[in-house]
């Protein structure tokens, strides 16, 4: 019996090649729904939940970048301060 991995991914490949018949086609909406239908796939395969989801999407409708998210320039000025002083 496959995981739920092993699935998950067949998945992927199996929509991407859908994706791509889909655009030789010229069917654009239909591969945006395809496309749709892959990050659902990815996001799942990867056991992302809802909230880190909403947070993800706060900070893209925010402007805010990953780096600046986890390190916040603010913090990367004292460390840099702080490791001249040493």
């Amino acid at each position: 019996m496959e995981g739920q991995s092993t699935v998950l991914n067949r998945l992927i490949t199996t929509v991407d090649n859908c994706i791509k018949d889909a655009v030789a086609a010229h069917l654009s909406e239909t591969a945006a729904l395809l496309r749709m239908a892959k990050i659902d796939l990815i996001i799942r395969a990867n056991g992302i939940n809802e909230e880190d989801m909403d947070v993800f999407m706060f900070m893209v409708e925010s402007g805010l970048r990953l780096a600046e998210y986890i390190n916040p320039p603010e913090l990367l000025g004292q460390h840099k301060a702080a490791g001249a002083a040493s």
